[in-house]
């Protein structure tokens, strides 16, 4: 391989990257470790969501294009990155089957453990994406009752009829949230499942959250 060939640093764990070794030289990295003196002279990064994308880990560097391995961007400052001229691609919806799978197996574990038939269970989807979405059209082919909140839907998405106020997803038995981790208004996302929120669920209601930790208030805050 010649010296001129592409430098990729890439969190080690990123599944696939002996693709990437037959094209360029490879630099595998923990993504906690990955830090502006390791990517300096990089050409492209690899990256997880533990790995935070920002002006103090790319400033003079020679990044010019970024890949997240995740659905989530939130530990992506797109502005720097828009106006430094570096490409970025992430991979939404990649994971929502996997997603999802792991909604029917936690609620089949705590059936098991609680005495109870999930089938007969309500459901409230919070956020409908790839993720949500496809978790609805699973629950419509088991017949199942779900409500979804997501003010960023309309009348033309595929459940609409489905769509209400989050105070009425908020009374179902199983609540599953499916959002990405947001601060801007109208629709921060960030704590939204505050303190007293949560404190206001009935004991036997299920809260399954799939989204960034961040979305829900930690009992210490």
């Amino acid at each position: 391989m010649s010296d001129q060939a592409i430098q990729i640093v890439a969190d080690e764990n990123i599944n696939g990257l002996q693709y990437f070794e037959k094209l360029a030289t490879v630099k595998k990295v923990r993504g906690r470790q990955i830090s502006n003196d390791i990517i300096r002279s990089a050409d492209a990064l690899l990256i997880r969501s533990v790995t935070q994308v920002n002006r103090q880990l790319l400033e003079q560097s020679n990044v010019k294009f970024i890949a997240s391995a995740t659905s989530g961007i939130d530990h992506i400052d797109l502005d720097y990155l828009k106006k430094n001229n570096v490409e970025f691609a992430y991979a939404p919806g990649s994971n929502a089957t996997s997603v999802v799978q792991y909604v029917f197996a936690c609620l089949a574990q705590l059936s098991k453990k609680y005495d109870f038939d999930w089938r007969n269970k309500s459901v409230g989807i919070i956020g409908a994406g790839h993720v949500g979405g496809l978790l609805a059209s699973y629950l419509e082919q088991l017949d199942m009752n779900f409500l979804i909140y997501d003010p960023l839907l309309g009348h033309k998405y595929a459940h609409s009829n489905k769509l209400t106020v989050l105070d009425k997803v908020l009374q179902q038995d199983v609540i599953t949230v499916h959002t990405p981790l947001t601060w801007q208004e109208p629709y921060p996302t960030y704590h939204m499942f505050d303190k007293k929120m949560l404190r206001d669920f009935s004991r036997d209601k299920v809260l399954i959250n799939t989204s960034r930790g961040r979305v829900r208030q930690p009992r210490s805050a």
